[in-house]
């Protein structure tokens, strides 16, 4: 079960821009290779995550953030999520004009941009004030379970039709294409290694789907991590694939654009597309802006608490008027941004043109997610094994425990019943409670010094690449910025641009011969 959660969360708007990433890897071999390699990197920080989240008995990325790095790394990390949520949803968007067009290039022409109703600004407007904003506002989201298993099929028809093409596609003799075999350049390569990392991307969820599992065993997740992952490593192979060798340099950066819609098994995936995204952009809203409210509303809710602590004894009227006044606060912070997330989410889908540019912005953001901060709470682990002693026997912290007390404001301090205090940065120290694994059993990290020298130049391995990786992908997505569109809504723009001076010419033109004439 968890590795089906995982892989359904991974797939996505990822499937459409992978075969254009397989041209800008340097063809079938290098991009195999990326793609191995990431996947045993997404492993070990998703393992990480795990086992940081199950000493400190916390069911969040955010939680894990908190306990290992402190509230400072916790509030980056948390925006780091909502902008990615954010991204997502652009991009959702973004799909979701380019299946119109697609479907009214087929049926209209290449000059369906010129139907206002057509137009690509309307048909996103629509789709999004219709159908997605509306599913934004609920409370629960319960009714869309049975329909989210339409994105799952929809994501997998998407692999079927990148093979079915190759097999059925008939190669324009006006525009042909080469599949390389070598990346053009360096920086076109690392540009396109986001598409990869964010196509495999699922460590906001790993956390919270750990801790819906009844027995809670590193050993036993591990292998739905695995199994996962080599199923998406299968997936996205076949769809990259198939796909790029199908329209080699040519290909679209959105793989759907380069079917044509007459055909039945195409439109049918199209549509199904659609759906899954008006269906899966109201849950990403929802996370991204809950991320949003606990950042926002972090102090309020604390003193709520405490004024609820203090008439814990005898619950009566005025107790009752602060959840409800609470519960109110909560809801109009949660329209208030709810509102400005969507028109915003419109406003940029409509001036991005197409996905390559969006995914590699949330390729960047993945470099921290998936690297950045797992390594930074892999590093301060090790450094608070080191630093307190976690070589010594159990007598000797209990004895420092003793001496010292709850008030010195430590770290890690293990006691004989594995009680542990936590200084967040708030002044207190937060109780948890260390549960024995058996990857800790395993690998022994408590007591193996070379071992703990081996993950923290892992942690800071990881930590530089991501860093490195976070800035060149913002090189490379300004670059794309200067790059002439072949769709989208810029190429609406410059056609009716094109046809308006076009008919001016003809117009005048047609002025000056009735004048030669006469």
């Amino acid at each position: 079960m968890g590795a089906f959660l995982l892989i359904n969360a991974a797939l996505g708007a990822g499937l459409l821009n992978y075969p254009v990433a397989y041209d800008r890897l340097g063809g079938l071999v290098y991009a195999t290779i990326i793609q191995l390699f990431a996947a045993i990197l997404m492993m070990t920080t998703m393992l990480i995550l795990i086992y940081c989240a199950q000493i400190n008995n916390e069911d969040s990325y955010h939680g894990v953030m908190r306990t290992m790095c402190g509230q400072r790394v916790m509030r980056i990390s948390a925006a780091s999520i909502a902008i990615t949520c954010f991204g997502i949803c652009v991009t959702f968007v973004i799909i979701i004009g380019d299946q119109f067009d697609r479907i009214f290039a087929t049926y209209i022409g290449r000059e369906f941009c010129h139907y206002w109703w057509a137009n690509r600004f309307f048909t996103m407007t629509v789709t999004a004030i219709v159908f997605t904003w509306p599913m934004c506002y609920f409370r629960r989201l319960d009714f869309l379970r049975h329909i989210n298993v339409l994105g799952v099929i929809a994501s997998f028809y998407i692999i079927f039709l990148n093979i079915y093409s190759y097999y059925n596609h008939e190669p324009d003799p006006y525009h042909k294409y080469q599949i390389r075999t070598e990346p053009q350049s360096l920086l076109e390569f690392v540009a396109a290694l986001p598409v990869v990392f964010f196509a495999y991307q699922t460590h906001e969820i790993v956390i919270p789907v750990y801790d819906t599992m009844a027995e809670k065993n590193i050993q036993s997740f591990s292998k739905s991590i695995l199994i996962s992952m080599l199923a998406l490593l299968i997936l996205y192979c076949l769809a990259g694939s198939y796909g790029y060798l199908t329209f080699g340099s040519n290909v679209a950066p959105d793989i759907m654009l380069m079917y044509n819609a007459n055909d039945p098994i195409v439109l049918a995936g199209i549509i199904a597309l659609i759906i899954k995204m008006i269906t899966t952009y109201p849950p990403v809203v929802f996370c991204g802006r809950e991320t949003i409210v606990r950042i926002i509303l972090s102090r309020y809710r604390r003193q709520q608490q405490q004024q609820l602590r203090s008439g814990y004894e005898c619950l009566t009227d005025e107790n009752e008027s602060l959840l409800s006044s609470a519960n109110n606060y909560e809801h109009r912070w949660n329209i208030i941004i709810t509102t400005i997330w969507n028109i915003s989410v419109l406003i940029l889908a409509i001036v991005i043109p197409n996905i390559t540019i969006a995914i590699g912005f949330l390729g960047s953001l993945a470099s921290c997610n998936v690297f950045i901060f797992p390594g930074i709470a892999l590093f301060a682990l090790i450094k608070r094994y080191r630093q307190f002693g976690y070589n010594h026997h159990h007598q000797n912290h209990q004895n420092h425990h003793h001496n010292h007390g709850r008030k010195q404001r430590s770290k890690f301090i293990e006691t004989t019943s594995a009680v542990q205090y936590v200084d967040d940065g708030d002044g207190d120290d937060d109780l948890i409670t260390e549960r024995q694994s058996w990857f800790s059993s395993k690998f022994n990290i408590r007591h193996n010094r070379w071992l703990q020298n081996l993950l923290q130049i892992y942690s800071i391995f990881i930590i530089m690449m991501g860093i490195v990786m976070f800035i060149i992908i913002l090189i490379q997505v300004y670059h794309d910025f200067q790059q002439p569109f072949e769709h989208g809504a810029v190429c609406d723009l410059i056609s009716i641009n094109q046809s308006t001076a076009n008919s001016t010419q003809s117009a005048n033109s047609t002025q000056s011969d009735r004048r030669s004439m006469n």
